[in-house]
C-alpha cells in the first residue's frame, strides 16, 4: 500500500513539474514576443516571471528528492536530481555561463567550443565530482560537460537558445542576449 501511495505522491509531483514547466515555456513565449514588438517593459516581466517559477520548481525538485528519502529511495525519477545527487554542480548553474560563452563567442559556435569555453568560466566553480569521468560518455567526457548540455537542452525548450540548427551547434536567441546582459554580475 504504501509503494502505490509514494508513487501516487511522485506522480503528483511530476505533473506539477511538467505544469510548471509549461508555464515556463508560456512566459519565455511571452517574452521572446514582447522583445520582437520593443516592449523591453514586457520582456523583463515575462522574464522575472519565468524565473520566479524555475526558482519555484527547482524548490519542488528538492521536496521530489526528499519525498524519495523519506519512503526509502524507491524513485524512478529521470530528472536533474539525479544528476545533482552526484555531488557535482547543479545542472541550473550552467544557465548563464553557457549563454555568457556564446555571447563571447559571436552568439553561435559548435557544441566543443562554447563548452571549452563553459569550462573556463566556471573554473573556480567546478568541484572534484564535476570533473569524474562519465563511462556512459563514448568520449569519457567529465560529468560537467554532460550536465552543461542537459541544460542547454532546457534552455533550448525555455527559448533563450535556438532549435533546429544543425547538430552540434548552439546558438543564441534574441531573448537571451537580453537575459544575459540583466545577469551579468
Amino acid at each position: 500500500m504504501q509503494d502505490s501511495v509514494s508513487m501516487g505522491v511522485e506522480d503528483a509531483i511530476e505533473r506539477f513539474q511538467e505544469d510548471i514547466d509549461e508555464l515556463i515555456r508560456q512566459a519565455n513565449r511571452r517574452g521572446i514576443e514582447a522583445f520582437s514588438q520593443g516592449n523591453h517593459t514586457a520582456v523583463r516581466a515575462a522574464l522575472k516571471n519565468a524565473e520566479q517559477l524555475q526558482r519555484f520548481r527547482d524548490r519542488l525538485t528538492g521536496l521530489r528528492s526528499e519525498w524519495t528519502r523519506i519512503v526509502g529511495g524507491r524513485s524512478r525519477s529521470k530528472t536533474t536530481t539525479s544528476r545533482r545527487g552526484s555531488g557535482g554542480t547543479p545542472q541550473r548553474e550552467f544557465r548563464l555561463p553557457i549563454l555568457m560563452a556564446l555571447v563571447q563567442l559571436g552568439g553561435s559556435a559548435p557544441r566543443g567550443d562554447v563548452l571549452d569555453q563553459v569550462g573556463t568560466i566556471m573554473a573556480e566553480q567546478l568541484n572534484r565530482a564535476d570533473h569524474e569521468r562519465l563511462p556512459s560518455r563514448p568520449d569519457g567526457g567529465p560529468r560537467w560537460r554532460n550536465t552543461a548540455a542537459w541544460e542547454r537542452q532546457r534552455l533550448v525548450t525555455d527559448g533563450l537558445l535556438r532549435s533546429g540548427l544543425p547538430r552540434g551547434i548552439w546558438e543564441i536567441s534574441d531573448l537571451s542576449r537580453q537575459f544575459v546582459e540583466e545577469h551579468r554580475a
